[in-house]
């Protein structure tokens, strides 16, 4: 027979909560892994939470109603009733967006109006638009000024460490607007008329077959980004280069090329890649302006062309997902910054 409650040693019992307690504190200790994990995914996912309610809101003070803007003018107050049904308007502001919000937990983004098409639908193939254009910026991006960056510390005072500061502030204060519309002017006019301005994708060839339309947009988003990661990588390679186990290897006779990259470079790695994915978050963001400026028809025309339309299922469904990108390339560039670091990578969790 089972024992009876009365027969329950309350020592063990209390034992038995303290054990799992201190079990449940160490897992969520601020060192450990699985806590670090804990934290990050969880900042994520309030971060999504706060962008979608911010839209959502921002959808609601638009002036104008919403059904009548999407119809016109001279649809009968019928169809707008029933429009008006259909995206739950006459119910209020704080039911709806739990409907919506429970929708878009499972994927589920509704149905483009203006488009008569799902969400998935409309926006499918200009996912992999973006994609290309943020994958060939980041190609042209990344690489180069991770060795700018490291080449100006190793060098300083030198003629490129003066160039490369002197270009990273001019990069960084240009917009990307501005960037698009030289390049355009050098290459793709009466210049060096190698380039289209105007990036006409065709939907009849492989988007592998058009990538001398994403050169130019590419370009410019690349230039767009590049200043930060030249300076955090540079800024971070100088920090490593003073310190004292650098000047001891260098006293012990190492040649230089194993001082960088065996001892100096693996330090500052952690950095780097912390650079590079905020980089890459302010890749995304400009991916929107680049798409409108060349006519890319990516994720950010999309975005611009149903904020115009007031297609707000769009609109809500695009900026989430954008958010949710942004989000999970910063906790993946967190892990990897831990995962550079000797001390965090060996930590037990």
């Amino acid at each position: 027979m089972p024992p009876s409650s009365a027969s329950i040693d309350p020592v063990v019992t209390r034992q038995a909560e303290l054990s799992f307690r201190t079990r449940l504190r160490n897992w969520l200790q601020p060192r450990s892994w699985s806590g670090f994990l804990v934290r990050r995914i969880g900042a994520g996912a309030v971060t999504v939470l706060v962008i979608s309610l911010a839209v959502f809101l921002a959808t609601e003070i638009l002036p104008g109603d919403t059904a009548r803007v999407i119809l016109g003018q001279e649809a009968s107050p019928e169809r707008v009733e029933q429009l008006r049904a259909l995206l739950h308007l006459d119910l209020p502001a704080w039911e709806r967006y739990a409907l919506w919000l429970k929708r878009a937990v499972f994927g589920d983004f509704g149905t483009s109006l203006v488009n008569d098409m799902t969400v998935w639908d409309f926006v499918a193939h200009r996912f992999a638009v973006t994609g290309i254009l943020v994958l060939f910026a980041s190609i042209l991006a990344y690489p180069v000024a991770l060795t700018l960056g490291v080449l100006s510390a190793v060098r300083p005072g030198s003629f490129l460490d003066r160039a490369v500061a002197s270009l990273t502030v001019i990069f960084g204060a240009v917009p990307n607007v501005v960037t698009g519309m030289v390049l355009t002017l050098l290459f793709a006019t009466s210049v060096w008329a190698v380039l289209p301005a105007i990036s006409s994708i065709s939907p009849d060839k492989p988007l592998w077959d058009q990538l001398s339309l994403f050169v130019l947009p590419a370009l410019t988003l690349a230039l767009g980004v590049v200043s930060g990661v030249v300076y955090n990588a540079r800024a971070a390679m100088r920090d490593v280069m003073q310190m004292s186990y650098v000047t001891s290897a260098r006293l012990n006779g190492l040649p230089e090329s194993n001082v960088i990259f065996l001892q100096a470079l693996p330090n500052a790695l952690p950095t780097c890649i912390q650079a590079i994915g905020v980089a890459l978050a302010d890749t995304l963001g400009g991916a929107v302006v680049v798409e409108i400026l060349f006519g890319l028809p990516g994720v950010g025309s999309a975005l611009n062309q149903s904020v115009h339309n007031r297609d707000i299922q769009v609109v809500q469904a695009l900026t989430v997902i954008i958010a949710v990108a942004v989000v999970c390339v910063f906790i993946v560039s967190d892990v990897l910054a831990r995962l550079a670091t000797p001390r965090d990578r060996t930590r037990r969790a």
